[in-house]
């Protein structure tokens, strides 16, 4: 009665539409607390929907959802098998849970039983008085035929009385909002070129006449007769009867509204998800799908249109958006009508080579999926109709005519069925192009304003949970397709693959950028250069300020053939904050009170060591010589013109080197707005795994418009002739190795002065924290000379504040993987000379897969100074520590890593049918650590695994009876070096594992044999010991100590027992435990402890040896005890390893680890060495056999028998052969 009294009065809420509430507050005043009908709620559009009023808007009180019996099931099965159980419904599953979305879709959706085609939409007059009763508010009509090539008497029924019918009911409801679903394709007969309004358009005959001569020919039954007959005359320029009926529909909705608040929203042609429910979400084969399927599958290859035109998709989230927008737009609107289109055409528009290029590139990035053609995804879109006719013949007309004749030629039935086959396939392929033709080959463009001054209101697209993106800007059109095929394979096919994250379509304004890192983007220029001139355009047109087509000859000419400037989600060019040219800088540098005092006190110094009397003057002008000398040694020549040649020569090296370059977009914005901002300066610090790195994050700053960072780089590089002056050119500065800052205190001062010049200009300036790639995988203890050199000017007050940007690069397979392995094996580390880069220039035609690029949160240096505790630690080391941390919780690994660690864990091999499951396992324990996979998503499972297995090389095998993965090995050499291999790829995780890999070896070496338990106390101390063993190892771990703990107890790897008691929970129904791998982490490196501690034995009880030669011998040790079984892990014999464990007894007060004089004659520059030797009490030879016992404990399996004898230990111990020798 409330309603129908609004109504006549023809009251609205708000007459003013500044005074209505926003976006998504609207649409939750409008939806909060009422009831919703809903037709066509199994369809697309409507399943979508139903979703998300479910997920978004759990406050609505009803939606009952309007479904038509169908092959014996009603309409309450219909709804619980299409709708509830639905994967639509995953990602609420994931939010709530499965038992709270059971219970949200059980009191929320109400099935009514119902057909569109008849009056009142078949609705029985007790469900109908039940929603007149509980107070049916809005009606969404989503219901209609999606097939283009319907009969018009079916259409008409579907899609003009359908939309009628939905009316009546919804006058019978009085409901104070009804949408309706049309199609923007009402104006197809409007010619090209114009912008179709938003508005009802005329028709030029009337529907009234179509509906009563379809009633009457109903009668009589000549329906079909009748209207074929009018169609030959009413249908025109309409390019099928879906768009003709959805005219007619609009055009009767418009003539019997009365004063029913109606939007009308026409959505283009609509595609799978763009974010939600989730990216790619698609469960029906119609419109864009079926082309997209009908191509997947090898029915259609070529297809008539035009590359360059606008492929009108539109994501179904988009316009389900855009229909809870419109119903709050209209609601209480009484009498009227509102028209939107829900297109992108306009502002955002898609063009088809854009389409086929990311849908090829997707399909043949990977294994066809299995339910596809066998061979290659191709496809080609030929905007010359001749061109076109002449390629169908030649793929379709010909083979099967050809066959055809062959088979009744010969009478042979093979080549006679073929021939039926390929004129079935011929007719197939004649249906789709038929059917998709009018959108391919004609652009449509639709006036989008509503849709746009939704998108301009700033702030409220979201409101909490509720997402109500309209914006076509959002959606990066590559992106998009690729998760289209996704969703694809994953929903219709049915296939094995890997969920796209949320993440994956996160907006940012460099998406365009990112995709064309390595390959040409081909809608950002008419011309598609080939080869050498589409990189030389890249290069020419990145890192420059706006207007460079209006200027220069090169920049003109790619102005008229078209070249864009500032396209949607490509990055906007950030200029340098201050240019100083040498000259300037040097004399910066020198006149800076640092140098000054410097040059004083070596001036001071050189006065006092020479005996015969010298001119001051003379001792002056020389050391200034030396500090301008090491100033053209340290500083960089940066200017604009190298970076872009090294720029073009990366971009073509790197195309054959790697399958692609991952950067994490979110971060890169927040680096590129405070390099905009430029408030600060800034630092990049990354991690070092490979010489790449030195390039990296240049190429990647030069190809985002970003200021190329000056570098802090080593003085090998200077022995790269031809290439260092390159470098240098192109922003780096060099560094002598380490000890010459304190060695030298001129040269310390220069360099200070330089580094601290480049920071108060506001530059950005990269340095690597870890001092030396690291060999291991893992992140190395930070080297705090370049950190303390950059926060002197904060903590002396010359710098306001300092921006710190900790950053992973990480590579799916290093180039120097293999040479790593040698280096840590005891060979000689390979120099950095121009000879050596040739050879190494030789394996760039090998594929080294992907790298991921990902910027950590932002550290400022006076919040981390303050927050820096009294030393120790030193506020250096403690930023320190906090940029490494930074790093590896930014991280990612990728599945290559996970497969290395499977194979380390089960040495004899896994089947590829273990491997498969094992892995996804591992990466789900990945992801519930907090860490991050990638390159995995929108993959096929099994190739993750293949394409890690291809990547490994030589450094796997497999066996062919049966058919297992393990770890190459050369039994006749005992060339063990793989297995070093592979755990530089496991050590990339191992970070994310270790705290609760301590407590797992601990209980294991505690638990009695019988019950499997272990004391809890006694436990702890044996993690806490295992943690300080190995803190050279793992530089930092999110956990520790009884957090540790209580997260292996919730996940059910430790069951803690009352009595204090602690033990391993069992392994169930021979699944893959966490415990066992946990172990297998940690045991390794348990070995080479093991292995440094023996060493020492032959130091007893005062010897002192050089610490490479005892690395060297512990190498030699570590080798036979594998051979004699002894240990059990090869890739305990690695250096780096063995050298942590020296760090460490060093830490213990163990050893001592100095560094001496060496004898020297008259004139001989002095030299140092570094000596180990033993310290009291451990000069005793009990007290190191003690520590070897405890360590032997944790070791885990061992082929010898454990024995808490000290003495049957030792005599073991002392009976090892290669102590003799050490």
């Amino acid at each position: 009665m409330e309603k129908s009294a609004r109504r006549r009065e023809g009251h609205h809420d708000d007459d003013e539409d500044d005074h209505r509430l926003p976006g998504a507050a609207s649409v939750r005043a409008a939806l909060g607390g009422r009831a919703v009908l809903v037709t066509g709620g199994t369809g697309f559009v409507g399943k979508t929907l139903v979703e998300k009023i479910v997920r978004c808007l759990p406050e609505t009180r009803t939606i009952f959802v309007l479904v038509r019996e169908s092959k014996g099931r009603s309409a309450e099965t219909r709804l619980e098998q299409e709708i509830v159980r639905s994967p639509i419904f995953h990602l609420l599953h994931r939010t709530v849970g499965r038992e709270e979305t059971r219970a949200r879709c059980a009191r929320m959706l109400v099935a009514i039983n119902g057909d569109i085609t008849l009056p009142r939409l078949g609705i029985k007059p007790e469900d109908l008085a039940r929603m007149q009763r509980e107070g049916v508010d809005i009606l969404m009509h989503c219901a209609a035929s999606v097939n283009f090539d319907d009969p018009l008497e079916q259409a008409v029924q579907l899609n003009t009385r359908g939309a009628i019918e939905a009316l009546e009911v919804a006058r019978a409801l009085s409901v104070r909002a009804m949408v309706h679903v049309s199609t923007a394709y009402v104006a197809a007969n409007i010619k090209t070129g114009q912008v179709i309004p938003e508005r009802i358009h005329e028709l030029d005959f009337d529907p009234e006449d179509v509906l009563r001569n379809a009633d009457r020919d109903q009668r009589t039954g000549d329906a079909q007769i009748g209207l074929s007959r009018l169609q030959l005359r009413i249908q025109g320029e309409y390019p099928n009867t879906y768009t003709l009926t959805k005219a007619m529909g609009e055009a009767m909705l418009a003539r019997r509204q009365g004063d029913v608040p109606l939007a009308i929203v026409r959505p283009s042609i609509i595609g799978a998800a763009w974010r939600e429910p989730c990216p790619g979400w698609v469960d029906v084969v119609s419109a864009a799908t079926a082309v997209f399927a009908a191509t997947a599958r090898g029915v259609v290859t070529v297809l008539p249109g035009n590359p360059r035109g606008v492929a009108a998709i539109v994501p179904v989230d988009f316009v389900v958006n855009h229909m809870l927008r419109a119903c709050a737009d209209i609601w209480d609107r009484y009498g009227e009508l509102r028209v939107s289109h829900s297109c992108t055409s306009t502002s955002n528009p898609c063009r088809w080579r854009v389409v086929s290029r990311s849908f090829l590139a997707s399909y043949r990035a990977r294994t066809p999926p299995s339910k596809l053609t066998p061979g290659p995804v191709t496809f080609r879109m030929l905007q010359s109709r001749q061109q076109f006719a002449l390629e169908w013949a030649l793929r379709y007309s010909l083979p099967a005519w050809a066959y055809g004749r062959f088979g009744a030629a010969t009478g042979s039935t093979s080549a006679s069925r073929l021939a039926v086959k390929l004129q079935m396939l011929q007719d197939r392929s004649e249906q789709v192009v038929g059917l998709f033709e009018p959108f391919t080959t004609v652009n449509y463009r639709f006036d989008c304003a509503t849709a746009e001054r939704w998108a301009r209101d700033k702030g409220v697209d979201r409101d909490g949970d509720l997402d109500l993106c309209v914006d076509a800007l959002q959606i990066v059109w590559a992106r998009y397709i690729e998760n289209y095929t996704h969703g694809m394979d994953r929903f219709i096919l049915h296939e094995d693959v890997v969920p796209v994250s949320q993440s994956a379509v996160s907006h940012n304004d460099v998406s365009l950028t990112l995709g064309r890192l390595l390959k040409w983007d081909p809608d950002h220029h008419r011309i598609s250069f080939p080869g050498i001139i589409s990189d030389i355009s890249w290069a020419y047109t990145s890192s420059r300020k706006p207007g460079y087509t209006q200027s220069g000859v090169l920049g003109r000419l790619m102005g008229l053939t078209g070249w864009r400037e500032g396209l949607a989600h490509e990055a906007k060019h950030v200029s340098r904050h201050t240019k100083r040219n040498i000259g300037e800088m040097r004399s910066l540098v020198l006149k800076s009170k640092v140098v000054k005092r410097a040059i004083k006190q070596q001036i001071r110094s050189t006065m006092g060591r020479i005996p015969a009397p010298s001119s001051r003057a003379a001792v002056r002008a020389k050391v200034v010589a030396r500090a301008q000398a090491l100033f053209t040694e340290i500083a960089s020549t940066m200017s604009d013109g190298p970076p872009r040649w090294l720029g073009w020569a990366l971009r073509k090296t790197w195309r054959n080197m790697y399958d692609g370059i991952r950067v994490h977009e979110e971060g890169l914005e927040r680096l590129r707005a405070a390099a905009s901002k430029a408030q600060y300066p800034i630092v990049l610090v990354p991690t070092h795994r490979s010489y790449v790195d030195f390039l990296m994050l240049s190429f990647l700053m030069f190809a985002f418009n970003l200021p190329v960072p000056y570098i802090a780089s080593t003085t090998d590089f200077l022995a790269m002739k031809g290439v260092s002056g390159l470098l240098r050119a192109s922003g780096a500065f060099f560094l002598r190795r380490e000890g010459a800052l304190e060695q030298d205190a001129l040269y310390a001062a220069v360099f200070t002065a330089y580094t601290q010049q480049l920071l108060i200009d506001r530059q950005i300036v990269e340095y690597y924290i870890e001092g030396t790639r690291s060999r291991s995988g893992k992140c190395l203890m930070p080297k705090l000379g370049l950190t303390s050199i950059c926060i002197e000017p904060v903590r002396d007050g010359r710098l306001e504040d300092l921006i710190f940007v900790p950053i992973s690069i990480d590579y799916e397979k290093p180039v120097e993987a293999t040479l790593y392995s040698h280096e840590m094996l005891g060979s000689a580390k390979v120099p950095e000379t121009t000879e050596n880069l040739l050879k190494a220039m030789l394996r760039l035609g090998d594929k080294f897969g992907y790298v991921s690029v990902q910027f950590g949160e932002h550290i400022m240096a006076r919040e981390a100074l303050q927050r820096a505790a009294p030393p120790p630690p030193s506020p250096a080391r403690a930023l320190g520590m906090r940029i490494i941390d930074a790093m590896q919780q930014a991280a990612v690994c990728m599945p290559i890593h996970l497969v290395a660690t499977l194979l380390l864990r089960y040495r004899h091999g896994l089947t590829l049918d273990q491997l498969v499951p094992s892995v996804e396992w591992l990466r789900s324990e990945v992801l519930r650590r907090g860490g991050h996979v990638a390159c995995a998503e929108r993959e096929h499972r099994v190739d993750l695994v293949k394409r890690a297995i291809q990547l490994l090389g030589g450094v796997v095998q497999e066996r062919n009876s049966p058919r297992v993965v393990e770890v190459a090995v050369d039994s006749a050499t005992k060339d063990f070096h793989h297995m070093v291999v592979l755990g530089y790829y496991r050590n990339k995780i191992i970070h994310l594992f270790a705290a609760e890999a301590f407590w797992a070896c601990a209980v294991y070496a505690r638990a009695d044999p019988a019950t499997g338990l272990a004391d809890l106390t006694a436990v702890e101390e044996d993690a806490s010991f295992l943690a300080s063993m190995l803190r050279h190892e793992f530089v930092c771990t999110s956990q520790s100590g009884r957090d540790s703990l209580h997260a292996l107890q919730n996940q059910g790897i430790l069951e803690v027992a009352q009595d204090g008691k602690v033990r391993l929970a069992r392994e169930q129904d021979g699944t893959e435990r966490v415990n066992g791998l946990l172990c297998s982490m940690i045991w390794p490196f348990i070995d080479s402890f093991f292995v440094a501690l023996s060493a020492l034995l032959a130091l007893l009880p005062d010897a002192k040896v050089k610490l490479p030669m005892l690395v060297q011998r512990m190498l030699t040790l570590a080798e036979n005890l594998y051979q004699d079984r002894v240990i059990l892990h090869y890739e305990s014999c690695a250096s780096g390893t063995l050298q942590n464990a020296l760090r460490t007894l060093g830490d213990w007060g163990v050893v001592s680890i100095a560094r001496q004089d060496l004898p020297r004659r008259l004139g001989q520059v002095r030299e140092t060495e570094t000596f180990v030797s033993l310290l009291p009490p451990y000069t005793d030879r009990k007290d190191v056999q003690a520590l070897i016992t405890r360590v032997n404990q944790l070791r885990g399996p061992q082929i010898q028998p454990r024995s808490d004898s000290e003495s049957s230990f030792t005599a073991s111990v002392a009976n090892f052969p290669m102590l003799a020798r050490i």
